[in-house]
């Protein structure tokens, strides 16, 4: 088939090309930094506005090298997923409290402070006390919007938590430059729109693979493991009993 510059404009027309820069991003404050209520903290909501990029992430699958002859070329077989870090980028305000919200955040997972000496307190933690995750893991929200305001797509991250609060650079040639920080946010759970949702376990079949007159067995087996396991006990016992030498011999045409 010839390549047509038509046929390639019709479809852009068609379908259109999301813009970069058609985003929002929220985050609730972790219970931690809410009893804490900083002052010199940036809210919540106004932190939102700073955002001024963010890494939508990738999805790596781990994969495992697998020679199925022992030699010859090798097949990759799925082994898992890890979440990377999510990247995001933040304008500085001119009162220094994005850097202060980080900052103190950073302090509730880990209290790295030790100007009050070893037995040092901050909100019950000694320095270098690692903090509960209930206090700052929180639910972070990435909406991606198109040119008519709507909502299309939706990355939801949970129990998400800064892991990586980077460094600002400070020069007297970056007269017209604003500072910018950039935070990397771990999490354990990602929900995007392009997913679909689970549901609770429900009865299906798992076929044996190349193997003829195998009864197909369902997953009732696996989760009542504890009910089938008195059968297999008394056909155990029944076996024995049969081969024990004071068994009475069966008759050919007995069954």
């Amino acid at each position: 088939m010839a390549f047509s510059i038509s046929e390639l404009s019709a479809k852009l027309g068609q379908h259109g090309v999301q813009k970069g820069n058609l985003f929002r991003m929220t985050l609730q404050l972790p219970p931690g930094l809410e009893r804490l209520q900083l002052p010199t903290a940036m809210p919540a909501r106004d932190l939102t506005f700073y955002c001024r990029s963010v890494q939508l992430p990738e999805m790596n699958i781990d994969t495992a090298e697998i020679a199925h002859q022992g030699f010859g070329l090798n097949t990759r077989r799925p082994q898992g997923m890890q979440f990377p870090v999510l990247a995001t980028v933040f304008t500085v305000d001119g009162d220094m409290k994005i850097p202060s919200l980080f900052h103190r955040w950073s302090q509730v997972i880990v209290n790295y402070d030790k100007t009050g000496g070893n037995q040092g307190e901050v909100e019950g933690a000694l320095p270098f006390e690692i903090g509960y995750k209930r206090d700052y893991a929180t639910t972070l929200t990435v909406d991606v919007f198109n040119e008519y305001d709507e909502d299309i797509y939706t990355y939801q991250f949970g129990d998400a938590y800064p892991v990586e609060v980077g460094s600002m650079e400070a020069a007297w040639a970056n007269n017209d430059d604003s500072l910018v920080l950039s935070v990397g946010f771990t999490y354990d759970t990602l929900k995007v729109t392009g997913s679909k949702k689970g549901n609770p376990a429900r009865e299906r079949t798992i076929k044996p693979d190349n193997q003829e007159g195998v009864e197909e067995i369902t997953n009732d087996a696996v989760l009542i493991g504890s009910a089938v396991a008195p059968v297999q006990e008394e056909e155990r016992r029944l076996n024995r009993a049969n081969a024990s030498p004071f068994a009475r011999p069966r008759s050919r045409g007995q069954r």
